[in-house]
């Protein structure tokens, strides 16, 4: 018994380590184009297009969260 409730935490534990992995790749990568978009180097279409691209990425995954998807909803720039 002890053994299952140390797999589970263990589980539990690993699953949280890769949604935040996963979630600060994802920041990062989004930082980014909010940094070329503010530099002038990726349009305001691309920017957009880049964005959609990455939502419909997560959208078809898997194992995507619905707790990325909606950070990523609530963040959009919107003009």
């Amino acid at each position: 018994m002890a053994n299952d409730i140390t797999e589970k935490a263990l589980n539990e534990a690993t699953l949280r380590l890769a949604w935040y992995c996963e979630s600060d790749v994802i920041n990062t990568y989004r930082v980014w184009l909010r940094y070329e978009l503010f530099r002038g180097e990726l349009s305001k279409q691309s920017y957009e297009a880049s964005e959609a691209n990455l939502h419909k990425f997560l959208e078809t995954r898997n194992n995507a969260t619905s707790q990325t998807i909606k950070t990523i909803e609530s963040e959009r720039i919107v003009s």
